[in-house]
């Protein structure tokens, strides 16, 4: 399969997205299709990667995004030496919208 690049997808319309979060803080993106998700690529040789969920979101400013969910799965389970016990999946709905910063409060 031909890798998907992120400028192509500024032609498509109602993207359905999902932000991966793994150990470390590194965060993926993916296109969900009909076939299954796609990592998205900024180059042929880099996947779409960023070290915060701000940073991978302003790289998705302006493309039509329907829906926006981070996902995150947790190996709790197996760090404490517990048998697996089923798909422990976390979706949370995410927005693209930019708000901001709360200025500083003094006391």
């Amino acid at each position: 399969m031909t890798r998907l690049l992120l400028h192509t997808l500024t032609h498509q319309r109602q993207l359905q997205l999902v932000l991966e979060s793994f150990e470390g803080c590194i965060y993926q993106a993916y296109l969900k299709r009909d076939i299954g998700e796609q990592l998205i690529w900024t180059d042929p040789h880099t996947p779409l990667k960023a070290r915060s969920l701000t940073d991978l979101r302003e790289r998705l400013q302006g493309l039509d995004i329907a829906s926006l969910q981070l996902r995150q799965r947790s190996a709790y389970d197996e760090m404490v030496g517990q048998p697996p016990k089923g798909d422990n999946t976390l979706l949370i709905p995410l927005s693209l919208q930019q708000w901001e910063p709360v200025p500083a409060r003094t006391v």
